[in-house]
């Protein structure tokens, strides 16, 4: 039901898969399984193609969170990604009084992970993801959060001089790669006028985006910060 939810309401493609008499389009599909699986996608295609807009989609209804929240805890791939934007930094109010303590990136604390245009973090920062995207452990200093197994969506552009290589380690933690593939000339002409529509209206909810943010800005232990963001999400889904 939720696969057909978006495939008809929210992310325009077509068809590109046969599996006895239905049709499916494959990125959508395996995105599905992705998500039930709590497993980890790649997805390949050209620019626009809708590879990260599908991922957004998926984590949103999959997981009863308004789009606004998941797309401000996407990570965008480039050059100058560090340790501290991706997993945290030292909080350094406390820092200047000599204690050592954590602020955790949203990316992070959310269950669920993105990471757009992935092959544009050079192959030496990728390695950062590692842990992350293989057991769901993130430490920075001296703390640690272990989240287990979650979805875990990266999108990459065809090759362009931009793009580097994705290291063997990385490929291997991902379960699937997938191509987003051109949605059809009707569904291109319809995005191409697709601005300021009412789709993701539903998809938000003011009040509970505002109790998802100060939560996550609370600085509360993960647990607390993990069982609060389930009920938070428990009150969305009824919403939706």
């Amino acid at each position: 039901n939720l696969y057909d939810s978006i495939r008809n309401n929210f992310y325009l493609c077509r068809d590109d898969l046969s599996i006895g008499d239905d049709k499916f389009n494959s990125a959508l599909l395996f995105g599905t399984l992705t998500e039930i699986n709590k497993g980890k996608q790649l997805l390949f295609g050209e620019y626009g193609g809708g590879k990260t807009t599908s991922a957004e989609y998926l984590h949103s209804l999959f997981n009863a969170l308004p789009i606004d929240i998941v797309r401000r805890a996407v990570i965008r791939g480039n050059p100058q990604l560090t340790q501290e934007k991706i997993i945290g930094r030292p909080d350094y109010g406390k820092m200047h009084q000599g204690q050592e303590d954590v602020v955790w990136q949203n990316f992070v604390l959310m269950p669920q992970k993105i990471v757009d245009e992935f092959n544009r973090i050079p192959e030496a920062n990728q390695a950062m993801l590692l842990d992350g995207l293989d057991r769901g452990e993130w430490g920075y200093l001296n703390e640690h959060i272990s989240q287990g197994s979650q979805p875990f969506f990266s999108t990459c552009n065809y090759e362009d001089r931009g793009n580097n290589t994705l290291i063997p380690p990385i490929l291997d933690r991902f379960d699937i790669a997938t191509e987003s593939r051109f949605p059809g000339v009707a569904n291109a002409v319809s995005i191409s006028y697709d601005f300021h529509n009412g789709k993701d209206n539903l998809l938000k909810d003011p009040k509970i985006s505002k109790a998802i943010l100060e939560l996550l800005e609370s600085k509360k232990p993960y647990e607390e910060i993990r069982e609060g963001l389930k009920n938070i999400s428990n009150d969305f889904r009824e919403r939706l």
